[in-house]
């Protein structure tokens, strides 16, 4: 018979464990029961002895104590009387030989067995008692004693003294008889202890003997399961261990269908395999490899050139330009779509036979997509590296070309990095590395077009990262310095505030220009931490100048576009001010168009924190994004800087002029102040005053300086150009 079929029939295996232990069980039952049926008879014996010492031994040991203190009193009192003469003390004497009577008496009805003794002791305390009471009534008629009267007392003594002993004789027995009562019910207390413990034992043995054979047929099996699971989980082990099976009960049934599962597993696995590797290499979206296979074909590919170093092999690092916009207007799923359909594009235009000749011992390819929106691209067994051109100008073109989603058409570029390995030195990631940093450089030229890794970019790379490193060791060094710009009053030629620039002498690069170390603080998210230490620097020269009456002009600085559209804004300023109070207003924060652009709610939500908190804001490079007036819309902002591109352009176009004209009116519609940066002549100047432009920032009418010329400027003169 089967396990399949045996586990439908178990009650009649009797090889099985469960009858087995049942076997043991029903004998330990059955010594258990022997045991409490042996127990309840002595229980029963052992409750009819304290019965009978509670009910019978003991009243009747009070009892004959009773007796004998009756007896006493009966002779004390005669005695008096028969001395004194008195009859009042035959009366007490008689209440004590009603006592004694009684005790007898219920003695007697305790133990009929001895009514002899009882009967016996009666007697005797009648004779004394009666001899006792003739002899007191003769000597109160006599006072002399007589010879007959001495010998009566004699007679009375003596049988007082056999009551006596009658008495205790009587009460000898009784106590022996308690005695052995209670020596018996202990005896056979610590006859059930013994018992109990005997009994106790035997089960412990019989529970040992269960729990030893389940161990070993239980524990058995486990270990043979335990051992072909490690043998099945090792690196190199394989599946076709089983368990053996030698009898038919439970623990080998479940060795049968364990050994069945690990058959279906082995099969499941077999099929599955090459799926399985197919899904760890292949990008499930697009179907084409992954990050982990093109790194494989890519090392393959790399030791093929170092075998024929007349060869040589390119990858192309594409990522899309503006996807994120495809996503954010379209959704996510319209972003797959696009993915898919830019994967279909490259592999056709890799298949394509003309696209480029290539050699036959190595003119292998592969498009591959990295993640998000990024793909990479190999061509190998290229003669000469320059082909690569060919490549990537179809890709961007195939890329380029409309995409319909949902009866849209969308078109996006691609930039596209280009690094070729040529078989002497370097290794796969060095490559990869190289052309994702060619990517960005071609994003930086203007986007859709691509680039050459070369040696500039990666000293430039190089650069970035040591420049990174060095500006926090600056920040933690106070290597930063804070400059400040004047504005000023056309009109009045009076100083109306100022702009906060920071600058950087680094001991190791010399004096950086602030777009490069800004713009690396930006890629590695330090412009956080810089953000702050200008703020609370900034605010505590504030703090400084207003105690000593330096100045009290609004101050101006720049917020970047990460920290503008961070949730944490108002606390960082709320810490700053507490760590420096200063007047209301004295504080402007400057905002960029594009940074706003792209936080809109959250850079609106931090600009009516910072309103509550007295501060100013400032929208700068006004004009140079594309939604300026939206922003209008959303953001109650105090003052606008027009972008210094139009003011350049004032002198020679017309439309620049006017387009300044009409911000400058819209300005004093809304109420908002209005600045003109970055005015450099003149003519500029008298422009803008023509024109009712109020404030004005610029190199023609002062440089920004450090903090000490600063100082110094404000307590000069008006300036003349402004005035004038």
């Amino acid at each position: 018979m089967g396990f399949s079929e045996q586990s439908k029939s178990h009650r009649w295996n009797f090889e099985s464990l469960r009858w087995r232990i049942l076997l043991i069980v029903i004998v330990a039952a059955l010594g258990f029961a022997v045991y409490l049926a042996v127990n309840l008879m002595e229980s029963r014996r052992q409750a009819s002895l304290l019965e009978q010492i509670q009910h019978q031994r003991y009243p009747l040991q009070a009892e004959l104590q009773q007796a004998m203190f009756s007896l006493k009193q009966v002779q004390a009192q005669l005695e008096d009387a028969v001395v004194t003469g008195e009859i009042e003390n035959l009366a007490e004497a008689s209440e004590f030989a009603k006592q004694f009577r009684k005790s007898l008496h219920t003695a007697h009805t305790l133990d009929v067995k001895t009514q002899q003794t009882v009967e016996s002791i009666e007697q005797a305390f009648e004779r004394y008692y009666r001899g006792t009471f003739r002899l007191v009534s003769e000597m109160a008629v006599s006072i002399n004693p007589t010879q007959q009267t001495i010998d009566r007392g004699r007679e009375n003594n003596e049988a007082f003294l056999q009551v006596v002993t009658l008495l205790e004789s009587f009460q000898s027995r009784e106590l022996k008889a308690f005695t052995d009562s209670v020596d018996h019910v202990t005896a056979r207390a610590n006859t059930i202890v013994w018992t109990g413990f005997f009994t106790g034992l035997v089960t412990v043995i019989l529970l040992c003997a269960v729990v030893g054979f389940l161990i070993r047929r239980v524990l058995g099996r486990i270990g043979y399961m335990v051992d072909a699971l490690r043998t099945i989980a090792e690196e190199s082990g394989g599946m076709s261990v089983r368990i053996p099976i030698n009898s038919r009960d439970e623990m080998s049934e479940l060795a049968y269908w364990f050994n069945s599962f690990i058959d279906k597993l082995e099969r499941l696995t077999l099929k599955n395999t090459k799926e399985m590797e197919r899904l760890a290499y292949t990008d499930t979206l697009t179907e084409l490899p992954n990050r982990r296979s093109f790194n494989l074909f890519l090392q393959r590919e790399m030791e093929n050139c170092q075998r024929n170093h007349d060869l040589n092999l390119s990858i192309l690092f594409l990522d899309l330009d503006n996807f994120k916009g495809v996503n954010d207007q379209l959704g996510h799923d319209a972003g797959d779509i696009l993915l898919c359909e830019v994967a279909s594009r490259l592999k056709e235009t890799l298949r394509s036979s003309d696209l480029v000749a290539l050699d036959e011992r190595g003119g292998e390819r592969l498009v591959a997509r990295m993640g998000g929106d990024e793909f990479m691209l190999l061509v190998g067994g290229l003669h000469d590296p320059a082909d690569v051109v060919v490549v990537a100008e179809r890709v961007r073109r195939a890329v380029l070309a409309p995409i319909v989603i949902d009866e849209q058409s969308l078109q996006v570029g691609v930039s596209i990095g280009i690094a070729t390995y040529s078989g002497d030195g370097g290794n796969a990631e060095e490559l990869v590395i190289n052309a994702d940093l060619a990517m960005y450089e071609a994003k930086k030229r203007g986007k859709n077009s691509y680039c050459f890794f070369d040696e500039e970019i990666g000293r430039a790379a190089q650069l970035n990262l040591q420049m990174d490193k060095l500006l926090r060791n600056a920040l933690q060094h106070d290597e930063l310095e804070l400059y400040l710009q004047p504005k000023f009053n056309l009109f009045s030629g009076e100083v109306s505030g100022a702009e906060v620039l920071l600058r950087w002498n680094s001991p190791q690069l010399g004096f950086v220009s602030p777009d490069e170390f800004i713009t690396a603080a930006e890629n590695s998210n330090l412009i956080y931490e810089l953000d702050k230490w200008v703020l609370e620097k900034t605010c505590l020269q504030i703090n400084s100048w207003q105690r000593r009456g330096v100045c009290q002009i609004p101050i101006a600085m720049n917020i970047s576009a990460k920290q503008a559209g961070n949730h944490d804004l108002i606390h960082k300023v709320e810490r700053a001010l507490e760590l420096s109070p200063i007047a209301a207003n004295s504080l402007e924060l400057e905002i960029t168009e594009t940074s706003a652009l792209a936080h809109l709610e959250t850079v609106a939500d931090n600009i009516r924190g910072l309103k509550k908190l007295s501060v100013k804001v400032a929208l700068d490079d006004f004009g140079a994004g594309h939604s300026s007036l939206s922003l209008l819309k959303h953001c109650d902002i105090d003052t606008l800087k027009i972008d210094r591109g139009f003011i350049t352009e004032m002198e020679t176009k017309d439309n620049a002029r006017a387009i300044v004209e009409t911000v400058i009116s819209l300005a004093k519609k809304l109420r908002v102040e209005v600045i003109a940066e970055g005015v450099e002549t003149d003519q500029q100047a008298d422009m803008l005053r023509d024109i009712g432009c109020g404030s004005v920032q610029g190199y023609l009418f002062a440089r920004p300086m450090p903090l000490v010329e600063f100082e110094a400027f404000m307590r000069g003169e008006k300036l003349d150009k402004a005035s004038g």
